[in-house]
């Protein structure tokens, strides 16, 4: 049985990202254990990943670092959702937005306890309109506006500036990749956590296979328990400890990204993720201070590198540098917890950035991790096999939503009509598709079959790739809407537009509230 207590050793294996985010969560919940952190100036970092989900606001406040903070010194901005663009190939958009603040939302209004339908989704996928018209956060969206609104507050120097506004709902972050780690480097360096440049070369293991020490060369890192962050190269859990590697190769068929930066001089940044489809998969365009983080990511086996890069000049509108190349496995470790190591980030699995969802699912692997002590005080494999657990589930129910973008209206390429036929249906979909075939999908139904994305997320989405049938929704709506007084349910639809625009009025513009966090 082992205390975590000062004589504690955690060491942390690769810096970026995943790294400082492990070594910052452990000093939070572990304060007086030893830490230290081992990363290669020489190997740098991947840097690619500039989007989030709102976890990222749980983050900075599990590991207390100012939102301020990371505006000022990762050029970061706020991130309302994500709008997806071109995606039936007729150039129209829709959002999947983050869910609005229960002021803003129309449960209420839409949810009957005996059906579980949301009434104004259905009646607005009757009519064949988009969800966006009913959506906060993609209203605001459109506008370039946020979700802070000033408070009376707003003239104390003496608080963090990001207390001078009132957050309305949930709000995400893009930033710069190697902003952020340097960021996050120099707040763990002032936390003493300990940090070495170098580059591990193996490892000491006692007789039962646990690691004792990480070692750089004939230096000797000792250690009671390991995170390995060591991004595609899985120095531990893959390459050390053989744990099998589940593709998803099958059922996604992108496994190159081609990123490239866009400069923005302009007093307009956009608080979303702009994904567009392109003829072999999809660009990103993720707006940071002064530029874009942009991306091809497709499937290199239909097309050459070389058109990948002319049909990204030619939507762009000209002539891009590419810095490098990025490939990738889309998939998962069978086991992210194995003796006294845990995987975190790219070397736990990736899926592919469609939704941004590396560190949500880093800092859930985390909270679960912290939420089974005894894996590390009792050597208790059956909390290690809870987190593995939820690991597998997460990574597996992500991979179904992510597929179920590229069910879309889309023919112009076989990437994009054969999509279903060549890339096989992730079994967490199975029972939506099938569904969907005779109605429109209950909140009840995503429960049943266990997706971490909401119902709402789902509706979003399918609705923008046409995916519904508006003649389920309108038969669903017509049934339902029986059991309500006209009157009532046209109050409340009034009611909810009326407080959608109020709190528009409130927002602020997404550029002017950048530059004032940057100059208080």
């Amino acid at each position: 049985m082992k205390n975590i207590d000062e004589n504690f050793k955690f060491v942390v294996v690769g810096g970026g990202s995943a790294g400082w985010i492990s070594a910052l969560y452990v000093r939070a919940n572990y304060p007086n254990s030893q830490i230290t952190l081992i990363q290669s100036s020489e190997i740098g970092i991947l840097g690619a990943g500039e989007g989030t989900t709102p976890h990222i606001i749980d983050l900075l406040d599990e590991i207390n670092v100012p939102m301020s903070t990371v505006i000022k010194e990762a050029k970061a901005v706020l991130k309302s959702g994500i709008k997806f663009s071109n995606w039936n190939g007729d150039r129209t958009h829709y959002y999947h937005s983050f869910m609005d603040n229960p002021d803003l939302d129309h449960t209420s209004l839409t949810e009957l306890k005996s059906t579980k339908f949301p009434l104004l989704d259905l009646e607005t996928i009757a009519n064949r309109e988009s969800l966006d018209k009913i959506g906060f956060n993609a209203i605001a969206s459109e506008n370039n506006c946020v979700r802070f609104a000033a408070n009376s507050d707003v003239t104390n120097k003496d608080l963090d500036p990001v207390l001078h506004f009132d957050r309305l709902g949930r709000t995400a972050l893009h930033f710069d990749a190697n902003l952020l780690a340097e960021c996050f480097e120099k707040i763990g360096r002032s936390r003493n956590i300990k940090v070495i440049d170098g580059i591990v070369t193996d490892f000491t293991t006692d007789h039962n296979g646990y690691i004792t020490s990480v070692n750089i060369g004939t230096d000797k890192i000792g250690c009671d328990f390991v995170f390995d962050c060591s991004g595609f190269k899985r120095l531990i859990l893959e390459k050390l400890y053989n744990t099998p590697w589940k593709s998803y190769k099958e059922h996604l068929p992108a496994k190159r990204a081609m990123p490239f930066f866009i400069p923005n001089n302009s007093n307009i940044i956009p608080p979303y993720t702009d994904s567009t489809a392109m003829k072999w998969g999809w660009m990103w365009k993720i707006p940071v201070q002064g530029r874009y983080g942009c991306g091809y990511v497709y499937d290199s086996d239909r097309i050459s590198d070389e058109d990948a890069k002319l049909e990204l000049d030619n939507e762009i509108g000209f002539e891009v540098e590419v810095p490098r190349l990025i490939d990738f496995e889309p998939g998962r470790l069978e086991k992210i917890y194995e003796k006294n190591c845990l995987a975190i980030g790219l070397s736990a699995g990736f899926i592919e950035p469609l939704e941004a969802t590396s560190i949500w699912t880093s800092l859930m692997m985390l909270t679960s991790w912290m939420e089974n002590p005894t894996a590390i005080t009792h050597n208790d494999q059956t909390a290690r096999d809870v987190v593995n657990k939820r690991h597998c589930d997460m990574n597996d129910n992500t991979l179904g939503f992510v597929y179920f973008h590229y069910i879309t209206k889309r023919d112009d390429t076989r990437f994009w009509s054969d999509f279903t036929k060549d890339n096989k249906i992730p079994n967490s979909l199975e029972k939506l598709i099938e569904e969907a075939k005779h109605t429109i999908p209950s909140y009840d139904m995503f429960s049943d079959i266990g997706l971490d994305f909401a119902a709402k997320s789902f509706l979003a989405c399918g609705n923008g790739q046409r995916f519904f049938n508006p003649e389920h929704a309108r038969k669903l709506f017509n049934s339902h809407y029986q059991g309500r007084r006209k009157e009532e349910y046209d109050l409340l639809k009034h009611q909810y537009f009326k407080n959608i625009n109020l709190n528009l009025s409130t927002l602020i513009d997404h550029y002017s509230f950048i530059e004032y966090m940057k100059e208080n």
